[in-house]
């Protein structure tokens, strides 16, 4: 029998004036020990499904079709009360997003602790041994240490594995895996991986892995749902279908996995998109929008130029040694020296906690330094003498966070939270302008006109953060400090947004700051490299040069790591 069985199922939403269908005749089979994986490209309702099998989906939202049997029980319309004696005891879920998924106001040990003694009705002590051991078996540096931090204090892959952690306290018969290790790097992506497929051979636990990463699938599932649109367009055994797509869109999903071994000068996309004259000539005001020039009246400088330059950067948390206790500093960023140079990308990777967020938040100005320079087109931003160059550095520099949904304001539109910017600034006055531009915004992004009026909550992972790349873009920066601006996203999408991403900077010049934790992503998009390990710089380079002939012993592991996932 089988653990999950999902039959003829159709999820749809009510809005006021319209009702969506968000998946449609959709059948599934996960038994016991098995890895049944989901991929699609962003909106294509694979969360949808996990939602709807443990009873969240967003009050809009209803399954007005079909069944979900767990374990042979009817769960499709299943009360709270039996939602919570099924949730995370019997089915536990790993969700995309985990700062969401975190209390920010409270400490990993009280959250770790709640949810296992509500689980496993364990005594504080236990309950906080077993936290501990989790922690270590997911490779948690200090486990005593990071299980007395709050969420924003840890890394987001530390906070991924302290989501997984709890997920894997009880010994649930069913594991919803939403985007497990999107947070992470190579190598500890494939440790993950490796202990989540053992688990589940070792303990007879099904596991529904909800990605849009085809490596991660070819990786770890024994059957494989492609979804399109709400529906799934194909099915079968990974391997086979690895080899032999029947699908033009299966076959569109394999071939936009970037090489690791060579660099391409495009991502290969799949057309898609159905423009309409209206949406061209919206997309073409904000394309000629993001060409004009604001603040620089030469975006078109010698690329040799450095723009910024990074001098003995450094950022320490913690207290130093008393009399009264020992030394707690943490060195997140260590002695750090770098420049970025005009119209050019620099990509930044590492392992969780090594301190590439960081870095890059001081480099863009939104976190104090401990200590050195950073010095934007030779004026260093710690000198805030000039307010009015201050705000035109400010404009000039804008960030793509990690956690899309957790820096888009809830309460506001999507159309709203484009133009906030713009008029707050005054950049543009004219309201049908102004629109327009936002319009052309969403387009360019991939997104639709009718996007305008929803809210970050009714988009997917990687719909909201091609919101996240359309607000970064709307006050026409110079340079851009990426956060994995890819990782939320599917193949087909993250080659449009690269390649968006590279158009962009090729028009206007910006200069990236580019941080993924997919080594081949980092290849097709920098121009250098620069590896980072516990808070300091072990080399740096020409991408060729240090994907080609990789001095430091660290740069190694990564590059092997990265090599076992690719398919």
């Amino acid at each position: 029998m089988s653990v999950l069985e999902i039959h003829n199922l159709e999820v749809k939403f009510s809005f006021k004036k319209r009702t969506i269908t968000a998946v449609q005749d959709i059948n599934i089979k996960v038994k016991a020990g098995q890895i049944v994986g989901i991929i699609g490209e962003s909106g294509a309702g694979k969360s949808t499904i996990g939602k709807a099998i443990i009873a969240l989906l967003d009050r809009s939202g209803f399954i007005s079709y079909g069944s979900i049997k767990f374990q042979g029980q009817d769960i499709t319309h299943m009360q709270y009360a039996q939602a919570v004696q099924i949730r995370g005891k019997q089915i536990a879920t790993i969700f995309q997003d985990p700062l969401s998924s975190l209390n920010p106001v409270l400490k990993i040990r009280s959250q770790m602790c709640e949810s296992i003694k509500a689980n496993l009705q364990l005594t504080n002590k236990a309950a906080y041994e077993k936290a501990l051991e989790l922690l270590e078996r997911l490779e948690i540096a200090d486990p005593k240490s990071s299980i007395e931090k709050y969420p924003h204090q840890l890394s987001g892959g530390q906070r991924q594995r302290v989501i997984i952690a709890i997920a894997l306290a009880a010994n649930p018969k069913l594991i919803i895996a939403d985007e497990a290790t999107s947070a992470l790097d190579a190598s500890l992506k494939m440790g993950i991986l490796q202990r989540l497929k053992k688990l589940c051979q070792e303990e007879n636990i099904a596991l529904l892995l909800i990605t849009h990463d085809m490596q991660v699938m070819a990786t770890m599932a024994d059957y494989l749902y492609i979804m399109k649109s709400g529906k799934i367009i194909e099915q079968g055994q990974t391997q086979k279908i690895l080899d032999n797509a029947s699908m033009p869109y299966s076959k569109a999903l394999i071939a936009a996995v970037p090489p690791l071994n060579i660099k391409l000068h495009r991502f290969a996309v799949l057309d898609t998109k159905h423009n309409q004259q209206n949406q061209k000539s919206s997309e073409q005001a904000a394309i000629d929008f993001l060409k004009s020039d604001l603040n620089n009246k030469s975006t078109q400088n010698n690329n040799a130029e450095a723009i910024i330059k990074v001098q003995n950067l450094s950022k320490y948390f913690g207290k130093k040694a008393s009399l009264l206790r020992s030394s707690t500093v943490l060195k997140a960023v260590d002695q750090v020296s770098f420049e970025l140079r005009q119209a050019k990308t620099l990509g930044l990777v590492g392992e969780s906690g090594s301190g590439k967020s960081t870095l890059g938040l001081m480099v863009a100005g939104l976190m104090p330094m401990s200590s050195g320079t950073v010095k934007y087109k030779g004026v260093c931003i710690n000198d805030k003498s000039d307010k009015a160059q201050v705000l035109q550095r400010r404009l000039a520099s804008q960030v793509i966070f990690q956690a899309p949904f957790a820096s888009l304001n809830r309460r506001m539109s999507i159309g709203t939270l484009l133009s906030e910017a713009l008029k707050v600034h005054r950049i543009v006055k004219d309201k049908d302008k102004l629109h327009q531009i936002v319009l052309g915004l969403l387009h360019i992004v991939g997104l639709k006109s009718d996007d305008y009026y929803r809210y970050a909550h009714q988009f997917s992972g990687g719909e909201q953060q091609r919101i996240a790349i359309a607000r970064a873009l709307s006050v026409r920066p110079r340079f851009i400090f990426a956060d994995e601006p890819s990782s939320a996203l599917d193949l087909c999408t993250q080659a449009q947004i690269l390649n968006l991403l590279k158009d962009l900077q090729e028009q206007l010049g910006l200069t990236m700051l580019f941080v993924s934790h997919d080594l081949a992503v980092i290849r097709q998009m920098s121009d250098e490299v620069a590896v980072m390990q516990q808070g300091k710089i072990c080399e740096i380079g020409k991408v060729e040069q240090v994907f080609n002939q990789p001095q430091h012993q660290y740069t190694k592991s990564l590059l092997k790591a990265a090599s076992k996932v690719i398919f």
